[in-house]
């Protein structure tokens, strides 16, 4: 924002935020309403004492210092490392913040925290190699394994809540700077991510999506992800749509809707 100040420019385009998969492209995300834990700000951290943790976090700066215009996509695992023993220290309760982000994001962050939990037990695998139980969402399966591991769900429920203040605040800081944030929607998702795994009945899943033959791929692309079943969506009035736009709102001023 600083930098779009100094040169003069009023409108910034981001590519999008949505949590990755194992690939980290920003395309093939795992969640089209969550954001990924790799962009907190460890020293923003809202209702959190981070003392106890100044020297992780200087070790982990300076072990994935950016001398190479690349990024070392490790750090996301070192981070919520860090962010795991931060939030165990932390206390949660009553922090009415918090718990309304949770009310009033249930139409996905509960699905999303129980699919990131399923995935790790099950060493990463795609939610298509699941136990049965799982694989279809068993309600009396899943409602117990939550029961089990509600501490490591509420932890996502946490870092989300995080992603949400920090991206919030940034979108209402570079408006009074007279910058304007500009989005990317991803229009499709990864096979393997929450949303096909949650609401199977919006997509295609004996297609794949990709492109045809053009002047720099001959033979075309093939991209993997799930068309969507649009009889599905117009049946309720394209409310998954509408919920990810909705939600999107809260940290851009402008979208712009990929492919």
């Amino acid at each position: 924002v600083q930098w779009c100040i100094q040169t003069g420019n009023t409108l910034l385009q981001l590519l999008p935020l949505n949590d990755t998969g194992y690939d980290f492209a920003p395309y093939n995300c795992v969640s089209s309403f969550a954001l990924d834990p790799m962009y907190l700000s460890l020293q923003s951290l809202k209702e959190v004492n981070i003392v106890p943790f100044k020297k992780d976090i200087r070790e982990l700066r300076q072990k994935f210092k950016n001398s190479y215009n690349k990024v070392d996509y490790a750090i996301k695992q070192r981070k919520i490392e860090i962010l795991w023993r931060i939030y165990k220290r932390s206390y949660t309760k009553g922090i009415r913040r918090f718990d309304k982000f949770i009310e009033d994001n249930n139409y996905w962050l509960n699905d999303y925290a129980i699919y990131k939990v399923l995935k790790h037990i099950n060493g990463g695998e795609s939610w298509e190699s699941w136990a049965e139980f799982f694989r279809e969402k068993n309600e009396e399966s899943i409602m117990k394994f939550e029961s089990e591991n509600i501490e490591k769900i509420h932890f996502h429920y946490w870092m989300q809540w995080q992603l949400y203040e920090q991206l919030k605040g940034l979108k209402k800081y570079a408006l009074e700077k007279g910058v304007l944030i500009m989005g990317d929607i991803p229009y499709l998702v990864s096979r393997d991510s929450c949303d096909v795994w949650s609401r199977r009945n919006y997509f295609e899943l004996n297609l794949q999506s990709g492109a045809p033959p053009d002047m720099y791929f001959a033979n075309g692309q093939r991209w993997g992800m799930p068309p969507y079943n649009r009889a599905a969506l117009e049946s309720d009035g394209h409310k998954y749509f509408k919920d990810r736009l909705r939600y999107a709102e809260n940290f851009y001023d402008i979208y712009r809707i990929d492919h």
